[in-house]
């Protein structure tokens, strides 16, 4: 004990003095030597000492220097910093992490307020920061396993004279690293988080906590960059094209979680994700279809997966870009104009009229006309004719949520026939000018198509 006194009054004595000497010249050579005495003390593997160099390198963290050290590198403090965060045995292994990640933040900390200093961005030292954090995020805080799935992501600051948790510093870091990165630096934080999610199988549903890392990381960089991170997660989902179909659906059930989040600030990529989101349901689409598929339930669950996620997408979106998305799911509908169509194609037209209808439930008609352009309507009603009665319905139900703008759906849809319209009670309005030219428009063929459909029934 007196040893560790004498030490801990020297680390304090270093500290003050380098606190005090902040703007002095010789306060780089300072630095070096007070960094040489926080290694040894780290090198020393006591939890103690430890803990005690740890705080000491904070202190020098938080201090800014007038004059940049070319030569200065962090690669030891990054690898003992990590190694204490995966500290597992122990009485002091929580306290042991704990200061891992107070060190970790103090190295992302001094690098990134420094150009000069050494790229803490590079994939070896990513590579190392991220796993760690994300080991201690995981964490249960000492809960029982029944109680995990619903305090896993609580919040954290129940006690505020409380220690903080490695869970509740984890999150914090995570956060605080994700706002320091640039749009440069993404792509070497996102590549260890996916991976951790693939070594730890964190995708298998529920994906509590992929959800939780990837709404953490959302919200922390900037809006504009939000647009990398689901695409990223597309990569992979492309990546795991083979994989179990749990995985897959783990992956399209936190892609359906944030792209929300995200859905403003992806802009003229917004037909590519999407495109990407339907290339997927295709594949899976034709993989259930197919001899290799072993599991068709779970690729059903899949593709209900992706088709919620394209719904979510397009409920953040502005009301013209989800007009653009049902014209682009309509373009991928395949052999409107053949009396014959394969059976795989006709299973493709049933997905891809869920998907239709899960985006126009998410948007709200104006006029008539915005929505049902001449190529728009034609297909729909090529789609209320087909042969597969699911689609028809499906294409009927796509007509009554954009042509339904007073929600009277509700008041009818329970009803086999109304003979008196006025005793059910809909919502009505003077119908535009707009609206009356376009029904004059299309009327016969909306008329036409209603008839064919009633008697194919």
């Amino acid at each position: 004990l007196p040893f560790f006194l004498f030490i801990s009054i020297a680390v304090e004595a270093m500290d003050q003095l380098l606190q005090s000497c902040h703007s002095s010249p010789s306060l780089p050579q300072f630095s070096e030597n007070h960094l040489k005495m926080v290694q040894k003390l780290l090198e020393s593997n006591n939890p103690r000492m430890e803990q005690l160099a740890t705080d000491s390198f904070v202190t020098f963290s938080n201090i800014e220097e007038s004059s940049p050290s070319y030569h200065r590198q962090y690669d030891f403090f990054i690898s003992k910093f990590s190694q204490m965060c995966h500290a597992t045995y122990g009485e002091d292994s929580r306290k042991i992490r704990s200061a891992g990640l107070k060190g970790l933040r103090g190295v992302v900390w001094k690098s990134v307020t420094d150009d000069l200093h050494p790229n803490i961005w590079e994939k070896q030292h990513m590579d190392k920061i991220v796993p760690s954090i994300l080991f201690n995020l995981q964490e249960t805080d000492q809960l029982d396993e029944s109680s995990k799935s619903s305090t896993l992501f609580t919040s954290f600051n129940d006690d505020p004279y409380r220690e903080e948790s490695p869970r509740a510093l984890s999150d914090r870091c995570l956060r605080e690293l994700m706002g320091k990165a640039s749009f440069g630096s993404l792509r070497a934080v996102m590549e260890p988080v996916l991976k951790h999610m693939d070594l730890h199988a964190h995708w298998k549903p529920p994906p509590l906590f992929a959800i939780h890392v990837f709404k953490a990381i959302i919200y922390s960089i900037q809006s504009q960059n939000s647009y990398f991170v689901i695409q990223e997660l597309i990569n992979h989902l492309d990546s795991m094209s083979t994989a179990d179909a749990v995985i897959r659906i783990g992956i399209a059930t936190v892609l359906s979680n944030i792209v929300s989040i995200a859905g403003t600030s992806i802009g003229p990529l917004l037909l590519s994700i999407f495109n990407s989101l339907l290339k997927h349901l295709r594949t899976s689409v034709d993989f259930e279809r197919s001899e290799k598929c072993k599991d068709s339930e779970a690729e059903k669950m899949y593709q209900e997966a992706l088709i919620n996620a394209m719904g979510d997408f397009a409920n953040a979106l502005p009301d013209y870009q989800k007009v653009e998305m049902m014209m682009f799911t309509v373009g991928n509908i395949p052999n409107l104009g053949e009396k014959r169509v394969k059976q795989g194609d006709e299973f493709l037209q049933h997905v891809l009229v869920k998907t239709l209808l899960k985006v126009a439930t998410k948007y709200r008609t104006a006029y008539l006309a915005t929505v049902f352009t001449d190529s728009f309507l034609h297909t729909l009603i090529q789609l209320a004719l087909v042969s597969d009665p699911q689609v028809r319905l499906g294409t009927q139900q796509i007509f009554h949520t954009l042509l339904d703008r007073h929600d009277n759906l509700s008041h009818l849809s329970h009803l086999a026939y109304v003979l008196d319209v006025s005793d059910v009670q809909l919502t009505v309005e003077k119908c535009s000018r707009a609206d009356q030219m376009f029904m004059r428009k299309h009327i016969h063929d909306m008329s036409l198509m209603l008839y064919r459909f009633v008697s194919s029934g």
